[in-house]
């Protein structure tokens, strides 16, 4: 299962390793059990703090039934589960930060002031593309969501000093 006796804490730089994160991987396509919503959300929860909580899952499977399988034996039994066990209880979205974990539909991403960043599958090799809900897709992989459309709660990744 996915959990640790702490929970994680920012560097004192993770703004920028979480930049460099999202640069990094603008161009890296959607590929289950090596960069879907729950692995990307991970590794840049790992970025910010240095714990993959995501690790167990990694490699585990290549579909979309593979990775309820994988949730379900590696994880805490879905994907909101999973991460409530590795960050404690969701907050409100309102309440969140940049960095925190968001929520859409069942896929989960990186909260920033504006959007929420997901793995994307674009159907072509558009740059930037509209979707049918206003959200973009930027270059090959990064999908944007308006911060009014996301799910209500999302999981905060602490700050140094926060208990």
């Amino acid at each position: 299962m996915i959990s640790g006796p702490m929970m994680p804490v920012r560097f004192p730089n993770w703004q920028e390793r979480l930049g460099d994160f999202i640069e990094r991987h603008a161009e890296t396509p959607f590929r289950w059990g090596e960069h879907d919503c729950g692995l990307m959300a991970g590794a840049a929860v790992a970025a910010m703090t240095g714990r993959d909580y995501t690790t167990p899952l990694r490699g585990r499977y290549s579909t979309a039934r593979g990775a309820a399988r994988a949730l379900r034996r590696f994880g805490a039994g879905s994907i909101a589960a999973t991460f409530t066990a590795a960050l404690g209880e969701p907050v409100p979205v309102m309440l969140g930060h940049r960095g925190d974990i968001c929520g859409f539909e069942g896929a989960v991403g990186i909260l920033l002031p504006e959007h929420g960043l997901f793995v994307g599958r674009a159907a072509d090799d558009a740059p930037v593309m509209e979707t049918r809900w206003g959200a973009r897709i930027m270059g090959h992989g990064w999908v944007r969501v308006p911060r009014q459309l996301l799910d209500p709660v999302c999981w905060h990744v602490p700050f140094e000093g926060e208990g």
